[in-house]
């Protein structure tokens, strides 16, 4: 039994002397019930978003339902909580009573918006209460004919600038960006409205009609340029001409982004790379600090071939073997044997062209490339040389170049003959082609350095070599241009160094080369292109001579 029919025993027992006040007292108190059971339906009702129940308590007010499911929507809150606080009866005998309650929208970017608001309610001849609704249900500012909006903002977006504070992308235009080097242009990547895949890639507090950054520096680098939104939740008028504004959140600037690509390296790569009819790619670093200065992919269709690339290095790996054999004592004048063929662990191994030069220098060995004299070179080493000297030229190195795994992969070999393999190339191990430019770096500099594009990025880096066996795999690297395989790539009034590779794969040879000049690095591949030497060097060649 509820409490308040003992209350009417009570009641109807002392209706004698002092009954009148007693009455007055119950009814008020019934009348109290009542409104409290209506107000707490109606606040039920609006909390969980239920139509029909807050066309029930409304009795039947179609206002009231499209001004709260309304505000839902345009709002659009992660979360709502409507509490009511009190409830008093001013006129028990006129049947009127006013509810207070707390409304709070979590409005995620924007916050948390919280007010008090007043509900009347009125009771109904043979019907009981109701909320007498008014736009002040839904928010003491409102009136009839107003409704709550919400805009969003976001800041302008921030400036992609060179290393020297030169801008790069700036300014809006429309949905994009203006570009001040157009030949940066697929690096620096697009901005438009979002797409369906890209919003769901992002989140929160992105939203459709968002303009974002789509590919390129512009993507990987989106919630750096492109700060957090802010905004308002405003009364307007059925004009939408703003009445009040009742919260607002500011937007969180955006930060500029300074990246290491140099406009006149890229020109140089795209004219370079206009050579190629097929696929390929060229990527160039900077010696000193690793930064990639430009990237050209062809066919341009979206593959990243320069950083997602994953291809066998070939001979360009020999760099790495070297390295290895210079670590354990072997100078470029020690002699080493250059036959035709090797066999390792049952697997024969031969050189490019037949080539079988007998008893060679090392210097020989690497500036004209025999595989086979590596391969019974390497077999001399500590089982541990060639894993270590991988992973001073950043094999094994986990990194990404916008958003891109960068493959730098040496794994141990399994047997006699995966390690012969490996030591030219081949076998398991896997390099892209920013990575290959980044070991020529790290050979001519002394450190590895991991490719990058922030200028003020957080690197690895490699064990740093002493300075005889820098010089040792510099003068390596000169020789092959000036008297080896990578004659293709001499350009006159420049030092350049470097090492071919022809990589095999399942359907032929990759053309490969790597090597540096006038301080920057860098890689050229051919797919199926065959010889690195007469098809990765030229191309090296007209890069270096149209570096600025």
């Amino acid at each position: 039994m509820r409490w308040w029919l003992a209350a009417a025993v009570a009641v109807v027992l002392a209706a004698g002397a002092g009954g009148g006040a007693a009455w007055s007292w119950w009814t008020t108190r019934v009348a109290q019930d009542g409104a409290i059971e209506a107000a707490a339906r109606f606040v039920a009702a609006w909390d969980a978003g239920h139509e029909q129940a807050l066309r029930a308590v409304t009795g039947d007010d179609e206002r009231a339902v499209r001004a709260h499911t309304g505000a839902r929507q345009r709002l659009a809150p992660e979360g709502l909580d409507v509490s009511l606080s009190d409830v008093a009866v001013s006129r028990a005998d006129k049947g009127r009573a006013s509810a207070t309650y707390t409304v709070s929208w979590d409005l995620g970017q924007l916050g948390t918006w919280r007010y008090r608001a007043n509900l009347r309610l009125r009771r109904r001849p043979d019907e009981g209460w109701a909320v007498a609704w008014t736009p002040t249900a839904l928010h003491p500012r409102l009136q009839s004919g107003h409704r709550l909006e919400r805009v969003d903002t976001w800041p302008p977006r921030a400036p992609i600038t060179d290393a020297d504070g030169e801008m790069l992308a700036g300014r809006q235009q429309g949905t994009g960006r203006r570009v001040t080097a157009p030949s940066l242009a697929p690096l620096l990547g697009t901005v438009d409205e979002v797409t369906a895949e890209r919003l769901e890639e992002l989140g929160d507090p992105y939203d459709a009609g968002d303009t974002v950054g789509l590919s390129g520096i512009e993507a990987a680098f989106e919630r750096r340029l492109a700060g957090e939104p802010g905004g308002e939740v405003r009364v307007v008028d059925d004009n939408g001409a703003v009445v009040e504004t009742l919260h607002a959140v500011e937007p969180a600037e955006p930060q500029p982004l300074a990246v290491t690509l140099d406009a006149g390296a890229q020109r140089a790569a795209e004219a370079a790379m206009d050579r190629v009819g097929g696929k390929g790619a060229v990527a160039v670093v900077d010696v000193s600090s690793g930064g990639v200065l430009a990237a050209v992919d062809r066919p341009a269709n979206g593959l990243a071939r320069w950083r997602a690339g994953t291809y066998a290095p070939g001979s360009t790996f020999k760099v790495v073997t070297a390295l290895a054999l210079l670590t354990q004592g072997l100078g470029p004048d020690a002699r080493l044997d250059c036959p035709a063929t090797v066999t390792a662990t049952g697997r024969r191994f031969v050189n490019a062209g037949s080539l079988q030069l007998g008893e060679v220098s090392l210097a020989e060995a690497f500036a004209e490339s025999c595989n086979t004299a590596f391969i019974g070179a390497a077999e001399r080493l500590p089982q541990a040389a060639l894993s270590e000297a991988a992973a001073r030229m950043g094999f094994g190195t986990d990194y990404t170049v916008l958003g891109d795994p960068v493959a730098a992969a040496y794994p141990e070999p399994a047997d006699g003959a995966e390690r012969a393999a490996q030591a030219i190339g081949q076998g398991r191990v896997q390099a892209a082609p920013v990575h290959m430019a980044s070991v020529a770096a790290g050979a001519v500099s002394g450190t590895w350095r991991q490719p990058h594009l922030r200028v003020d990025a957080d690197i690895a880096t490699g064990q740093p070599l002493d300075a005889d066996t820098t010089g040792q795999l510099a003068s390596l690297m000169r020789q092959v241009v000036t008297d080896g395989t990578g004659t293709g790539a001499q350009v006159e009034d420049a030092t350049v160094r470097g090492k071919t590779g022809t990589a095999e794969f399942a359907d032929g040879e990759h053309a490969w080369f790597i090597g540096t000049a006038q301080g920057v690095a860098f890689a050229v591949i051919v797919e199926g292109g065959g010889s690195g030497g007469a098809v990765a060097a030229p191309i090296a060649a007209e890069l270096v001579e149209r570096l600025p």
